[in-house]
């Protein structure tokens, strides 16, 4: 771990480091682009932009990648808010991964 700062921060990594004593990948990521994004809003569950949906879709290609080489399958969790804008961008990671 690097460059993790500040004390909630600090307790969500050892919470996770902490889980399993058997080591295994943890990727974090944001959701694609929404529209408030572009607008400068915060809050609300707008829609992503065109440039969202393609973050998205090379989130799911970077995953399959991983599945590819091994190193996440179908045992993998994935987990989401329920946001409209968090779940479109989870729903490109396609390898049988249901999101939690």
């Amino acid at each position: 771990m690097n460059e993790i700062t500040g004390y909630l921060e600090s307790k969500i990594v050892s919470y996770l480091m902490n889980l399993h004593m058997v080591p295994r990948p943890i990727y974090f990521s944001r959701h694609g682009q929404s529209q408030y994004n572009v607008e400068d809003r915060i809050g609300g569950d707008p829609d992503l932009t065109q440039r969202g949906y393609a973050y998205a879709k090379k989130l799911g290609a970077f995953f399959n990648e991983e599945n590819k080489k091994g190193v996440v399958g179908k045992s993998t969790r994935f987990f989401t808010s329920t946001l409209k804008r968090a779940v479109v961008t989870s729903n490109h990671v396609n390898f049988g991964v249901k999101p939690v």
